[in-house]
């Protein structure tokens, strides 16, 4: 869980929003409008749940042609 919340941070400082939802899950903001939204739970039961998160991340930057930080 301390992993999860080190992401998360990391990821608000490269300038993603990154919101708590009704539904316990967080609303990842890309800092760019053509980039994907990236939507994660709240409490990670998969033990690949960080590694699934930079991906989301990463895929985001790919897609719009942007070398992704993480």
């Amino acid at each position: 869980m301390r992993d999860h919340k080190l992401l998360l941070k990391t990821i608000e400082k490269l300038g993603w929003q990154v919101t708590l939802g009704a539904n316990r899950h967080y609303k990842l903001t890309p800092p760019f409008k053509d980039m994907c939204i990236v939507v994660t739970s709240v409490s990670p039961s998969d033990f690949r749940s960080i590694a699934n998160i930079r991906a989301d991340i990463r895929r985001s930057y790919k897609l719009t042609g942007r070398t992704p930080p993480l």
